[in-house]
């Protein structure tokens, strides 16, 4: 068992190492920081679009059609053959409404992942640590079942305790 305290905080940062691999103090480092740690990382705008959409849909009770698209890429000028869907001006308010609340949603989240990583520009060798780390196939690195922590076992081992 391997414990240390954070130089900032009186809390104790604990690892628990039960598997036969040596973790340099730099792993140690980043693993101190816990299970919860959040890495850099970015938005899926794709996931938060479609997500938007689903909750425009809920909430104004507009029921999702199938459309055949096929229609739109043969003869996208003829407007005369294809559905064309009219929204009430409380829709369209809704979805103005939305769509200006995602993209200042999108503004915020990029504000603050940059200046993360400006704050923190360790964080991408922390990245490269853990990427190393989860690449290892010969250690399990979970937490503890109970309170906080970061605990490492081979691999092996949890798995023929797991099949008895």
């Amino acid at each position: 068992m391997i414990n240390t305290t954070d130089k900032n905080t009186t809390e104790p940062k604990v690892v628990w190492n039960f598997s036969n691999r040596n973790l340099a103090e730099e792993e140690l480092r980043v693993l101190e920081k816990g299970m919860s740690y959040n890495h850099s990382c970015t938005v899926n705008r794709s996931k938060v679009i479609s997500n938007v959409e689903y909750l425009f849909h809920q909430a104004s009770k507009i029921p999702k059609e199938s459309i055949d698209f096929k229609k739109w890429d043969e003869d996208p000028d003829d407007i005369a053959n294809k559905e064309i869907r009219v929204l009430e001006p409380k829709q369209l308010s809704l979805a103005a409404d939305l769509k200006s609340t995602t993209e200042k949603f999108f503004q915020h989240a990029q504000m603050s992942i940059k200046m993360r990583k400006d704050k923190n520009l360790n964080g991408n060798h922390d990245d490269k640590i853990l990427l190393k780390l989860s690449k290892d196939l010969s250690i399990l690195i979970t937490k503890p079942d109970k309170g906080r922590g970061v605990v490492i076992l081979d691999r092996n081992d949890y798995i023929e305790k797991l099949e008895k």
